[in-house]
């Protein structure tokens, strides 16, 4: 087996992925021995058994040179492990295959003698994305060279981007892929379709990206450190729009490893992602929803301390330590799977272990938590996804299936019943249902609650439900309202507003979706982005109260259809928070009101601003006021209806700050 971890590779396992360093003449390593540490049997589970002890992996027949050669098929491999150099010295790409004795491993011979320095293969058309060569290139002089692509089955070759590629992957298809091209300034992310299409995604990517499992989207790093632009942080790009969404504002500022463990990680529901950071006191994790409602950042080693910690529980004299291995890392959801195994010696690699640990990931209380422990038949390490979100392939001397554990059934027999609002729109033709219920059990899932927005014609039998789900009940919840009817009464625009506890000033809103009245189809058009969201009378553009350096001093305004974005700064002081952002009805201005000391009388004022949106300025019309105005509408270019903390109703002159008490 020693032949198997060939360490000057560099393996991107996740999305099937693999780097390599095969033109180097390295020995293969032996691969270290197994702990005989076991974790109490009482906590385990049973697995699937293992297939056949495999005493090395499988040579299969060298492809033939020809271009009707049809070896080897489509999916030939079940999982890739890595580029090795085998026995015969030659560059070879190692994998599991799915016999009818079950797993086995195998290593496929690149055929004629191609000198691979990175590359990447493609297990549904058996083809390699490879480099040959590297140098310095972009502001960050990051190792690039030209991509090349090579077909196993004809062992033929083609160059499909000439220079200065610093990484790429596959798609799952095998047809289209992703990759970083460097140029003077900075470091692209871009697209190449299965037709041949190029187009660039993203600025200022230097290193990390993942795609998607559906192949419709890639989360990618920004980071300090590259001498590029671009606010550092994970974010996440529609391959189809082109539009990107930074769900999480981390900084790795060039820091940390590159292997599988270090790329952005997918659920294979696309739900969530991981991220793993380096921090001077060790390496840590971020989890996110995939929409950017929810972050929990935690220690790596809090997944050490929950794994030994029921190690010592039945084993208090032990004097082994047990640790997580995290050189290969699994995400299902609120899932976390590692291997398990005996702490590393300071400067020791991993070694391989005889259990698989699941972590349970809760965002609301902070709280990362070992849920179960799998035990292996044989020592080996987690390897990747067998059947994604259902079973994995560890590798030791031989390769095997794991089953893990059903998730708990889906809370489709629950009811629960809507505390709706209704809304009609402004043509009176459309009544939107609305709202959220209270929590119920559903069993391993905790409380959840229901979240729906219906849009029912008036005295028609139109009826569009756009949503209808449950959602986990805790801190961060939040349920679909209509924000914006179009102006020629085609389109709802709704947004999924968050319920906040405790002083929750000016939230109504936190991402946008579009409903087509006239079909009931639906679609998302800008990801979270914040508490406080306004869309323009145009519908083109989204204003939105987002933090700058100092705190929440800049209104945001996000072209949809680009996805392009202006920030207009406020000059105000802190603590306050801002929001209540209201459109003029030409769509020049907006207005914007400022909370100082929220929700703490007699402190608590409020200002209001005037944002002019072509010369990207804000000026205060009422300043620090007791009384609390909060813009209600705008009645016309001139003139605005406000209303203060007593409930009166006041007109506001946008050009010269009067203020008029209304009877209204």
């Amino acid at each position: 087996m020693g032949k198997w971890w060939f360490m000057c590779l560099l393996v991107v396992i996740w999305g099937s992925g693999l780097m390599a360093c095969a033109q180097q003449d390295s020995t293969a390593v032996p691969t270290p021995p197994s702990s005989d540490a076991t974790l109490p049997p009482a906590t385990a589970v049973s697995t699937t058994a293992p297939a056949p002890e495999l005493s090395t992996p499988t040579p299969v027949p060298q492809p033939t040179a020809s271009a009707t050669a049809v070896f080897p098929p489509p999916n030939y491999f079940a999982h890739i492990l890595q580029f090795i150099q085998n026995d015969a010295r030659q560059t070879a790409v190692s994998g599991i295959l799915m016999g009818q004795n079950g797993p086995q491993l195998a290593e496929l011979p690149i055929p004629g003698g191609v000198r691979v320095f990175s590359g990447d293969y493609a297990r549904a058309t058996n083809q390699i994305l490879y480099t040959d060569r590297a140098h310095a290139a972009g502001p960050a002089s990051l190792a690039a060279g030209p991509l090349r692509r090579l077909t196993m089955s004809s062992g033929q070759t083609d160059t499909l981007i000439e220079d200065n590629v610093v990484s790429f992957a596959w798609a799952a298809d095998g047809k289209a892929f992703a990759y970083i091209l460097a140029v003077d300034d900075t470091y692209q992310l871009r697209w190449h379709s299965a037709i041949g299409e190029d187009f660039l995604l993203a600025l200022d990517a230097p290193r990390a990206f993942s795609i998607a499992p559906s192949g419709e989207k890639i989360a990618f790093t920004r980071e300090s450190g590259y001498n590029l632009g671009g606010e550092p942080g994970l974010y996440v790009v529609d391959i189809a729009s082109r539009q990107e969404q930074q769900i999480s504002a981390v900084d790795r500022a060039g820091l940390g490893g590159s292997d599988a463990a270090w790329l952005p990680i997918w659920s294979p529901d696309e739900s969530s992602l991981l991220l793993q950071l380096s921090a001077a006191d060790g390496p840590q994790w971020v989890w996110l929803a995939a929409n950017g409602r929810a972050e929990l950042i935690f220690p790596a080693a809090a997944l050490d301390e929950a794994v030994n910690a029921i190690w010592q529980q039945t084993n208090p004299d032990a004097v082994k330590t047990m640790c997580a291995n995290t050189t290969m890392v699994l995400l299902n959801g609120r899932t976390l799977i590692t291997g398990v195994a005996s702490c590393p010696q300071p400067n020791g690699g991993q070694m391989p272990g005889r259990h698989l640990a699941l972590f349970s990931i809760d965002p609301e209380t902070g709280e990362v938590a070992v849920k179960e422990l799998l035990s292996l038949t044989r020592a080996a390490n987690l390897a990747g996804w067998a059947t994604p979100g259902e079973s994995v392939f560890v590798v030791g001397d031989e390769a095997a299936v794991v089953v893990l554990p059903a998730a708990p059934a889906s809370p489709s027999t629950l009811t629960a019943v809507i505390d709706p609002t209704t809304e009609t729109s402004p043509d009176g033709l459309w009544q939107t249902i609305y709202g959220l219920s209270a929590p119920v059990e559903s069993g391993g899932d905790g409380q959840v609650y229901r979240a729906y927005l219906a849009v029912q014609q008036v005295g028609g039998n139109v009826k569009w439900t756009a949503v209808d789900e449950w959602r986990p009940y805790g801190l961060g919840r939040d349920y679909p309202a209509p924000l914006h009817w179009s102006g020629n009464g085609r389109y709802l625009y709704f947004t999924n507003r968050p319920v906040v506890d405790g002083c929750g000033l000016f939230v109504n809103g936190s991402d946008l979706w579009r409903l087509d009245l006239t079909d009931g189809t639906y679609v998302q058009l800008v990801s979270y982005v914040g508490t406080s969201i306004a869309l323009s009378p145009d519908e083109q553009t989204l204003a939105y109260a987002s933090f700058g350096s100092g705190g929440p001093r800049q209104v945001i305004l996000r072209t949809i259809a680009t996805g392009a974005e202006r920030a207009i700064h406020l000059d105000y002081d802190l603590p306050a928070v801002a929001g209540n952002l209201v459109w003029s009805p030409d769509g020049a201005r907006l207005l914007a009101t400022v909370a100082y000391n929220p929700c703490q009388p007699p402190d608590w004022t409020h200002s209001v601003f005037l944002v002019d949106v072509a010369a990207e300025t804000a000026v205060p019309l009422i300043h620090h006021d007791d009384r609390r105005f909060t813009t209600m509408g705008w009645m016309d270019t001139a003139v605005a209806r406000l209303i203060d903390s007593d409930g009166a109703s006041w007109l506001l002159d946008v050009n010269t700050g009067d203020l008029t008490p209304t009877a209204e």
